[in-house]
Parts: structure tokens; sequence; C-alpha cells
């Protein structure tokens, strides 16, 4: 009986003792793969400029230009109505769209220049004829 009980239990330390083993594969296993997410996370986003061509600052950067010079657009009193595509590529804005005439052509570009980061200013720009 002595040799049944001591396998028995023997057995049931076997099978704790592979309990254990499992639960410690399993959080071995799962920190590898969170490990492994975020070196990946961090490859993708540092090839961003691989990718793009434009780092991911560059793209913040560009997007927050647009989003000034269309604000000031909007604030002018003579620009306002006009409707006014802006683009921005590494600083390098390109204005599109229909103006009344040259003065309001000029007054979008010098906004446009006057945003900082701006590097130069592209007007493709149409005089509408009346």
């Amino acid at each position: 009986m002595k040799g049944k009980r001591q396998s028995v239990s023997g057995s049931g330390d076997a099978r704790g003792v592979w309990q254990m083993k499992k639960e410690v594969f399993f959080e071995v296993f799962l920190e590898v793969v969170l490990i492994v997410l975020a070196v990946l996370m961090v490859l993708v986003l540092s090839n961003c400029a691989y990718l793009t061509g434009r780092t991911a600052g560059e793209i913040v950067d560009d997007s927050s230009i647009k989003t000034v010079i269309n604000s000031k657009i909007v604030e002018d009193k003579d620009l306002s109505y006009l409707k006014i595509d802006v683009d921005s590529k590494k600083g390098n804005v390109v204005l599109t769209g229909f103006v009344p005439n040259q003065r309001a052509e000029e007054r979008l570009i010098e906004l446009a220049r006057q945003v900082r980061g701006v590097k130069s200013v592209k007007s493709e720009l149409k005089i509408e004829n009346k």
C-alpha cells in the first residue's frame, strides 16, 4: 500500500510540476511575443521615412502647416470665401484654386510664407475671368 500511495502522490507531484512548467512556458512565450511585437513596431516606425520618403515628424509638420494656412485664409475677410487647396510636403507648400484677382493671389502667397516651417510657396492659383 505504501508503494501505491507514494506513486499516486508522486504522479500528483509530477502533474503539479508539469502544470507549473506549462504556466512558466506560457508566461515566457507571452513575454517573447510582446518583445517581438515591440521590436516590429520600432522597425515600422523607424522605417516610416524609408517607406514614404518622409519621417513621421515631417508628416505631422506638413499637416500642421496646412492647418495653420487654412485657418489664416478663413480668418482673412477678403479671402475667407475662396476655395483654396493647400498642400505641403517637407515644408514646400502648393496653393491651388481660383482667385478673383492678382492681389488675392499675392495675399495668399504672403499668408503661406508667414507660417512657421514653410520653406517655399508655389502658386498654381488661377485668376477667374468674370
